[in-house]
C-alpha cells in the first residue's frame, strides 16, 4: 500500500510538474501573442497617422484645387459679364449710328467708354469737321443688364 501512495505521488508530482510547465508555457505563448498584438496596434496606428495624414493632404490639396477652380470660375464670370456690357452697348450703338446713318468702325478706347467715328466731311478747304458720338455707360462695372436709357449719348464735334 505504502508503494502504491509513493506512486501516487510521483504520478501527481509529474502531473504537477506537467502543469507548470504547461502554465509557464501558456504564459510565455501569452506573452509572446500579447507583444505580437502590441505591434500589430503599433503597426495600425502607424497605418492610420499616415492614412490620416495622407488624407489631410489630399483634402489641402482638394482645398487648393477647389479654390483655384472658383477663381477661375470668377474671372470667366468677370470676362462673360464684361462681354455681355460691350455686346448690349454695341446693339445700342448700332442703334444710334443707325439713327444717324453712320457706317463707320465702333471705336473702344477704354471700358465702359465706345466712341462712333462718323464719316468727316468738308466744312472749308484743308479742313475737316467730325462729328463724335460718344456713348458712356452708366452701369456699374459687370452690370449686364444694361438697358437703352442707361447708356448716354454726348455729342460733340472735333476739327482735324
Amino acid at each position: 500500500a505504502a508503494e502504491v501512495v509513493d506512486l501516487a505521488a510521483a504520478v501527481i508530482t509529474a502531473v504537477v510538474a506537467d502543469l507548470e510547465a504547461v502554465v509557464d508555457l501558456a504564459a510565455a505563448v501569452i506573452t509572446a501573442v500579447v507583444a505580437d498584438l502590441e505591434a500589430v496596434v503599433d503597426l495600425a496606428a502607424a497605418v492610420i497617422t499616415a492614412v490620416v495624414a495622407d488624407l489631410e493632404a489630399v483634402v489641402d490639396l482638394a482645398a487648393a484645387v477647389i479654390t483655384a477652380v472658383v477663381a477661375d470660375l470668377e474671372a470667366v464670370v468677370d470676362l462673360a459679364a464684361a462681354v455681355i456690357t460691350a455686346v448690349v452697348v454695341v446693339a445700342a450703338a448700332a442703334e444710334v449710328a443707325s439713327e444717324h446713318n453712320y457706317r463707320g468702325p465702333i471705336i473702344i478706347p477704354s471700358p465702359g467708354l465706345y466712341l462712333l467715328y462718323i464719316p468727316e466731311f468738308q466744312v472749308h478747304p484743308g479742313r475737316s469737321l467730325i462729328p463724335v458720338f460718344t456713348l458712356q455707360v452708366l452701369g456699374g462695372k459687370g452690370d449686364h443688364h444694361l438697358h437703352h436709357q442707361q447708356i448716354k449719348m454726348l455729342s460733340h464735334y472735333m476739327f482735324v
